[in-house]
C-alpha cells in the first residue's frame, strides 16, 4: 500500500477543485496511507480564510483530518526538520512535510518542485 504526505500546495488545489485537485482526489480516495503535517493544516487554514471565509477554513480542516492521518510537532521531527532545512536550504514548512516523508517513507504529494532539493525524499510533483 502507498503511503503519501499530503503537502499544503496539494490540498489547496483540491479545495480550489482545479484540475491539479483532482489528481489529488485520486490519492485521496485510494486505498493509500495518507499523512498530512500540522503545519500544512495552518497554511490550508490561511489560504481558506483568505480565499474564502471562516466556515470553509474550518470545513477544510475538518475534511483533513477526516482524511489523513495529521503530524503533530515533536522534538525528533522538530530536529530531523531543522536539519533539512540548515543543509538544503528550503522553507521551514517544507523541511517538515519532508521530515515526516522520510518518517513514514512516504511519497510527497505537492505542486512545490522545492522539494527536489530533498533527494532522499520521494517526489510526486503535480502538474
Amino acid at each position: 500500500m502507498e503511503k503519501f504526505v499530503i503537502d499544503a500546495s496539494a490540498w489547496i488545489e483540491y479545495f480550489n477543485g482545479s484540475p491539479v485537485g483532482k489528481q489529488v482526489h485520486e490519492v485521496i480516495a485510494s486505498d493509500a496511507t495518507i499523512f498530512t503535517n500540522v503545519i500544512n493544516e495552518y497554511e490550508v487554514f490561511v489560504q481558506s480564510l483568505r480565499s474564502r471565509n471562516k466556515q470553509a477554513a474550518k470545513d477544510a480542516l475538518d475534511f483533513i483530518e477526516n482524511n489523513s492521518n495529521v503530524v503533530q510537532l515533536n522534538r525528533e521531527l522538530i530536529e530531523e526538520a531543522a536539519l533539512l532545512k540548515a543543509s538544503r536550504g528550503i522553507a521551514m514548512a517544507d523541511s517538515l512535510v519532508a521530515a515526516t516523508a522520510l518518517r513514514f517513507n512516504a511519497i510527497i504529494l505537492t505542486s512545490d518542485s522545492d522539494f527536489n532539493k530533498v533527494k532522499e525524499a520521494k517526489i510526486r510533483l503535480l502538474k
